[in-house]
């Protein structure tokens, strides 16, 4: 028996959320791809007293997914 308007199956994919993680990985390689150098310069603006002490990785992985995708995108204009 349908319940409201919408189909009577969830075919257990769920596109948003595939598009959302491949979005991930893509940011997550470029990053890995990155002179530690560079990756000091990109950190920096959020990071400023304490980037000498954490290591890039760790202060990449510290930040908020929006963030993150600021920086690439602003990175790949």
């Amino acid at each position: 028996m349908p319940i409201g308007d919408g189909p009577d199956y969830y075919d257990g994919i769920n596109r948003d959320e595939d598009e959302q993680m491949k979005l991930q990985d893509t940011v997550e390689k470029w990053w890995h791809t990155l002179y530690d150098n560079y990756k000091y310069e990109l950190l920096e603006p959020y990071y400023p007293d304490d980037l000498n002490f954490m290591g890039m990785d760790d202060a990449w992985n510290g930040l908020d997914w929006n963030v993150k995708w600021e920086i690439y995108k602003d990175e790949h204009e």
